[in-house]
Parts: C-alpha cells; structure tokens; sequence
C-alpha cells in the first residue's frame, strides 16, 4: 500500500515548489530532503520574470519579494568600449504579468518555500537521507533512505536532488554531454557596481574578463566568471582580485566569499522512468553564467505538478506525463542549451564565425523592438502561448 501520493526527492528550490504546487492540488506529498546544513553562498541569485508567474499561483511570490527585491532594469556592458545597452522590462508591462526580476538567495527563498509548506496538510519530511534505491512496480514506487535502509512507498516519485541525482542513478538513467574546457568561479564582493552604471543583472561581455554581475544587496555583488579549468585551484582568489583591479580600476573592491564548479552541458536521456520523473538539474544542466538553467528548472516544476496533479485527481491519464517528459527535455536541447551556450559565448569568449558587432546589433535593436525583447527574456525554454510545454 503506498504512503503517500508523491515523493519528492530535494530539497532545494525546485523540489520544494514542486512539493508546495502538489500540495495545494490536494496531493499528498513526502518530500526527501538528503541535505543536513544549508547552502551558504551560492551562484544566482536572480529569479527571471519568466518565472515569476508559476511563482505567484503557488502564493509565495509576495514573500519571495520582500525576502530580496525586485528590479526592472537589466543591461549589457561593454568593457572594452564602454557602451551600456539597458533594457526595462517596463516596457513589455503589456505583454508580462510581471515585468520585473527577483533578486532573492537560495536561503532566504528556500525558508518562504518551507514556511509556505509548512501549513499545506498532507505534507510529510524525511530530512539528511540518503537515496540508496529506487524500485517500481505497477502500482507504486519505493524509494530505500538512509544507513537503516527505510522504505517508503509512493504512486509516483520526482526526483529534483540536483546534477548528482541519485535518483537520476537509480533508475538506470545516464548525464550524456560535455564538459567546458573552463570552471565557472562566483565571488561575493564588496564594492557598489552601480557606479560603473551597471543595473542589478548585468551582462559584462569582454573577450578577456567577461561576467555576469548580479547585485546582492546595496554594497554587496555576485560576480561570476569563467577561467580556464587548467589553472589551479589554488590561486582563484588571487586570480578574481587581479581582475576586479582591472574591471574597477582605482577602486577597492573585497572579496569575501568565492566557489567554483566545472561547467557542463549534459541532459538525461529521458525524463520518465516509469514512475519516476526528473526535473530541475536532475534532469539537465548548463553553463552557470547564463539563467536557463535556474529558468529550465523553474518551468520543469511547474509542468510536473501540473501533470501529476490531473493524473492524480483522475482528469488525465499516464500519457500527460510523457508529454511533461518529451517536451520539457525537446524545449531544452532545442532552445535553452543552445541559447545558453550563446549567451556564454557573448559574455566571454565568441564562438568561430561569430562577432560582436553582429551579436551587440542583435541586443541593440531588442531595446528598441519589444517583440526581439520579449523573445530575448522568454528565454526559449516556454510556450508563451499555453502557458506550459505540453
């Protein structure tokens, strides 16, 4: 007999809003939560607008606000030239529900989430443990947890616990794609990029010292970059401050805080595995300077709760689920991986073939032409015109 409708393996964002989504359909949900300390910095911060509508039906979009800020401007900078192309997001207030960005942290949204969750019934926690198992049969999945080797039985299961998925392992399912030949590096720093004109979600493209620079607070920046992986590990603090004397020449800007992670750009062969499916980076990642991989995940969690919940409450058969599979991983290869991929070549290092006048024109004439803007922010990871991908 299961235990439960749905387990949800992760605790992060995206685990966390596919449980709350779940749960205010009526579904009973256990949510899996194998980490026990929570993250400390980490590498975005920015909730896109494309986003923020699945957000708001979950009703946690007011809180998340006030938990950061929000912020409608975003812009490219030119370090070489200096040119600033500014976007206001303002300007589509027709054509989206929320025209701005949500600066918020991975704790601070983290804590809305769990407190949203808190007060839905049907609602269970297994916290710090590990997925050792997975087994399915027709009518339900067992997923085995921890060193004493508990069971608990589900209909369905969704594993979102990250690009390590141990869910994603236990059903067979491989992580095919590539590696950059760079790391990504993300440094907290203390000094106002406002004063270079930079807004709250800057693309800084430079063939040499490329970022994306995201305000945290006032005073306190993201900055994330790429260098090559070849350089040891051991002097990217040193590395980061030489380049911010660069980027800010004369200034004093601090860093207090700095990671680093290979970059990838794989996805799962498939989304379902009979009673299981994937989503978030379980499912798929990319490059960490550009925001499809946050957006893919986002919108993965809203298809799924969607999915499930009409299966659950007997409005739709098992084949809506191979449609949130086959069409959240066809959105990905087609349209988030690729613009991914170009976003990050316009930020550090243009692809062959490629130039930056050409890819400047491009934005430049987005800032005048709402239909490019709106495509451009859109991200290519969603069917804007029903609302999910399926």
């Amino acid at each position: 007999m299961n235990e439960t409708d749905v387990v949800v393996v992760g605790g992060g964002p995206i685990g966390l809003m596919t449980a709350l989504g779940l749960a205010r359909a009526g579904v009973e949900v256990m949510v899996v939560d194998p980490v026990t300390e929570p993250e400390g910095f980490g590498w975005s911060g920015v909730l896109h607008n494309a986003v923020l509508p699945h957000l708001d039906s979950l009703g946690v979009l007011p809180d998340v606000i006030v938990a950061g800020f929000a912020d409608p401007l975003w812009s490219l900078s030119v370090l070489r030239t200096g040119e600033q192309i500014v976007f206001d997001l303002g300007d589509l207030a027709d054509r989206l529900a929320h025209p701005f960005n949500v600066y918020v942290e991975s704790a601070p949204l983290i804590g809305v989430l769990e407190s949203h969750l808190a007060v839905q019934p049907g609602v269970t926690w297994q916290r710090g443990e590990q997925v050792l198992d997975v087994r399915q049969d027709a009518s339900g999945v067992e997923v085995v947890l921890g060193a004493d080797e508990a069971r608990v039985r589900a209909a369905w299961m969704v594993g979102a616990d990250g690009a390590n998925s141990a869910v994603r392992r236990a059903v067979g399912l491989g992580f095919p794609g590539s590696t950059w030949p760079e790391r990504s590096v993300a440094a907290q720093v203390e000094y106002d990029f406002g004063e270079l004109g930079y807004t709250s979600s800057t693309f800084q493209v430079d063939e040499v010292n490329g970022a994306v620079v995201q305000r945290i607070r006032d005073g306190l920046w993201r900055y994330t970059c790429a260098e090559a992986l070849l350089l040891p590990e051991a002097g990217i603090r040193e590395r980061l401050e030489e380049t911010l004397a660069v980027v800010i020449p004369g200034a004093r800007a601090r860093v207090t805080e700095w990671t680093w992670a290979r970059m990838h750009q794989r996805t799962a062969p498939q989304f379902r595995a009979g009673r299981v499916l994937l989503a978030g980076e379980a499912a798929h990642v990319t490059n960490r300077l550009t925001g499809h991989r946050s957006v893919s995940g986002f919108l993965d969690s809203r298809d799924v709760v969607v999915a499930l919940a009409a299966v659950l409450r007997g409005y739709a058969d098992e084949s809506i689920l191979d449609g949130y599979a086959e069409n959240r991983r066809r959105l990905f290869l087609d349209h988030a991986s690729p613009a991914s991929k170009r976003r990050m070549h316009l930020v550090t290092d243009l692809a062959e073939g490629t130039s930056y006048a050409d890819e400047l024109d491009a934005f430049r004439m987005a800032r005048t032409d709402a239909d490019s803007h709106e495509e451009l922010v859109m991200f290519g990871v969603d069917d804007p015109e029903s609302g999910h991908s399926f």
